[in-house]
């Protein structure tokens, strides 16, 4: 929440509001289903080009993806052992804030700073 700073920017906004926006597209929402599928199937991809960079020698590049510096890489490798269960969630949450943010504009209202 610090790094985000969700909490200051949700301040006297309706969460109910908040809430509804970022859920699941419904069978009336087709181009944001289309969204919401492509989220989940990019992501999968770019977690798969991780994973197997050590097979295809490319063991420089998790230490550049784990930098924070354009011109350096890190002492350390970007972790490729996470829980499947745990990736998938966070693809839920890539999945349900672009839901969101297209919500948002949509509805012409700047709630949450979209």
């Amino acid at each position: 929440m610090r790094r985000t700073r969700w909490a200051k920017e949700f301040v006297g906004k309706d969460m109910t509001v908040v809430a509804k926006r970022s859920q699941k597209p419904t069978k009336d929402e087709q181009e944001l289903h289309s969204v919401w599928q492509s989220v989940h199937r990019v992501l999968n991809q770019c977690v798969a080009g991780v994973t197997d960079c050590r097979e295809r020698n490319w063991s420089l590049i998790p230490f550049w993806l784990n930098s924070s510096e354009a011109t350096k890489a890190d002492d350390r490798p970007f972790g490729t052992d996470k829980d499947k269960s745990m990736v998938q969630r966070y693809i839920g949450y890539w999945q349900q804030f672009m839901c969101y943010c297209l919500r948002s504009v949509k509805e012409g209202e700047n709630q949450g700073g979209v």
